[in-house]
């Protein structure tokens, strides 16, 4: 349900749009601001999904590590930051 949740979302946002936009005026990747980014499981999507360089913020530095050690696992550690 969450995914489907994040697929609407970037469709009515045509992030897919703005992605292409981006990468044709400035050269270089989309960047994406996670803000309560919890575990990071909507960073590592919108990572993942758009070759995005993604940072999502959380207050607790229990869920970064978690964030952290998922993003690495998914092989995402260069496409993410988590604070």
């Amino acid at each position: 349900a969450q995914i489907a949740l994040m697929e609407e979302t970037a469709k009515l946002g045509d992030i897919q749009a703005l992605k292409e936009k981006i990468e044709k005026e400035e050269g270089r990747k989309i960047r994406i601001l996670d803000v309560g980014c919890g575990i990071g499981g909507a960073s590592r999507w919108l990572a993942r999904t758009f070759d995005a360089e993604v940072t999502g913020i959380t207050l607790s530095p229990k869920q970064v590590q978690r964030a952290r050690e998922l993003a690495k696992e998914a092989n995402l550690s260069e496409q993410t930051t988590f604070e």
